[in-house]
């Protein structure tokens, strides 16, 4: 969808309905701007998405919502079906800036590699959130700054110059993929003709092996390890 600057199309995805109808009101006194949609779950925004992405520009995007997800927050799993199921490159190219409350440097870096258009924190200024959005959809640069970059560069500040990469087994590294791919565990034991119990042992053993509190921070630090 190409818009001018007069005609910003806008879906905002929070499952906290007051917080998202002010961001709503806030948007909306502004000329150049309109939401369009607001949803409570990722899963009503792909539905809307489907039939009426041709009226989105921007999705901004809570991470913690209510939907149980086991692998990764519900807002990133959304994220990644939105740009691999609905965003086309020159035809729909809706973008999508992360607003939420988790500023952790591998959310943030994971956030960046699968394809996020822009990530901010909930207590960012007003003039911060359009500079953002005005970024994004106009001046098409991607938005990663103030304390989001400064948490993204200790996060890979960390995992730089590591002399001794993890070593995972054949098994383990396709396991990784296939998280790393956004399956859920019962989708990779019924790919791989397995039990999901061995496909949750080998996952805890990944996350042993590469230091991870949980799925999302593994995944990221296999992208620094150049793992997938």
């Amino acid at each position: 969808m190409t818009n001018t600057v007069q005609n910003m199309g806008i879906m905002i995805v929070d499952d906290h309905k007051i917080l998202a109808e002010s961001l709503s009101r806030l948007i909306n006194e502004r000329e150049n701007m309109e939401v369009k949609a607001i949803s409570t779950s990722g899963r009503d925004a792909l539905r809307y998405l489907r039939e009426h992405s041709q009226n989105i520009d921007l999705v901004i995007m809570d991470l913690r919502m209510e939907e149980a997800d086991t692998e990764e927050p519900a807002g990133l799993t959304t994220a990644r079906r939105i740009l691999k199921e609905i965003y086309v490159k020159g035809v729909n190219e809706i973008k999508i800036l992360i607003m939420t409350q988790l500023v952790d440097g591998y959310l943030i870096d994971l956030a960046h590699k699968m394809g996020v258009h822009g990530y901010l924190a909930k207590d960012a200024d007003s003039h911060i959130l359009f500079e953002a959005i005005e970024g994004i959809c106009i001046a098409k640069r991607r938005y990663f700054r103030g304390e989001i970059a400064e948490a993204w560069d200790q996060f890979s500040y960390e995992h730089t110059g590591i002399v001794e990469i993890p070593k995972l087994t054949p098994t383990e590294k396709e396991i990784l993929q296939l998280i790393s791919e956004g399956l859920t565990t019962k989708e990779i034991a019924d790919k791989r003709g397995k039990g999901e119990d061995g496909v949750e042992a080998h996952r805890r053993n990944i996350m042993r092996k590469l230091n991870a509190r949980n799925a999302p921070h593994m995944i990221a630090i296999a992208y620094q390890y150049n793992m997938i």
